[in-house]
C-alpha cells in the first residue's frame, strides 16, 4: 500500500471523527478535561482500527468490480499503460 492508500484515508477520518465526538459528548456532559481526553483517544484507536477493516473490505470490493467489469467489457491495450487497481496495485 501507498501512503495515502483508501485504507489509511478511511481509518483516519473515522478515528479523528470519533475522537472529536466523543470530545464534544464528554465535555458537554461535564466530564473533567483529564477523562475527556482520555475517552477520546481511545474512542480514536478503536474507531482507526474499525475503518482500516471497513476500508480493506471497501478496497477490495472496489477491486473486484472493477476486475468484474473489465472482464465484461474488453477494450484491449489502447495506450499500453498497465492497468492499476484501487490500492494502487498493478492488475495481473
Amino acid at each position: 500500500m501507498n501512503e495515502a492508500s483508501p485504507v489509511r484515508i478511511v481509518a483516519a477520518c473515522m478515528g479523528l471523527g470519533a475522537f472529536a465526538l466523543a470530545l464534544i459528548v464528554a465535555i458537554d456532559a461535564g466530564v473533567d478535561t483529564a477523562t475527556a481526553i482520555l475517552r477520546a483517544v481511545v474512542a480514536m484507536a478503536v474507531c482507526y482500527a474499525i475503518g482500516l477493516v471497513i476500508g480493506v473490505i471497501g478496497v477490495r470490493t472496489a477491486d473486484e468490480a472493477a476486475e468484474r467489469y473489465r472482464a465484461m467489457n474488453p477494450t484491449g491495450d489502447m495506450h499500453n499503460e498497465p492497468e492499476t487497481t484501487i490500492s494502487g496495485e498493478r492488475a495481473a
